[in-house]
């Protein structure tokens, strides 16, 4: 009984918050992934960069609607979103942006994302 109380609450915890492998933490409630200690919102800006080094999150974009760990929705005049998954790409880095490289290979990215064509989509599901 106890490791079924144990392993029920493992479960409900995580679904607010799940690791996805070396060091980097996602938490749905706050929409932030933690990486090295450093956390950084998953919605607003983005500043996408040419290399791994210079990144601060490594994303692997899914060309298929399965097995993605966040819906991502990009808006082309809103540099100000702030819905879980709404990002903004701009071409300078500013102070509130992210750099952001996209991989080629899933496995070596922080966090795998689909991208929709609709704002409402984005998120968690």
């Amino acid at each position: 009984m106890k490791k079924l109380i144990i392993l029920l609450s493992l479960l409900l915890t995580s679904t607010h918050c799940f690791a996805l492998g070396d060091g980097v933490t996602v938490d749905k409630e706050k929409c932030t992934i933690t990486k090295k200690g450093k956390t950084f919102p998953l919605y607003g800006e983005i500043h996408l960069v040419e290399s791994e080094g210079l990144a601060d999150l490594v994303v692997y974009v899914k060309k298929s609607w399965s097995n993605f760990d966040l819906d991502v929705y990009i808006s082309k005049n809103n540099p100000d979103v702030d819905e879980c998954g709404g990002f903004y790409i701009t071409e300078y880095l500013s102070d509130s942006a992210i750099n952001v490289y996209v991989t080629e290979w899933e496995d070596y990215a922080d966090i795998t994302v689909y991208i929709e064509n609709h704002e409402n989509s984005s998120g968690f599901k």
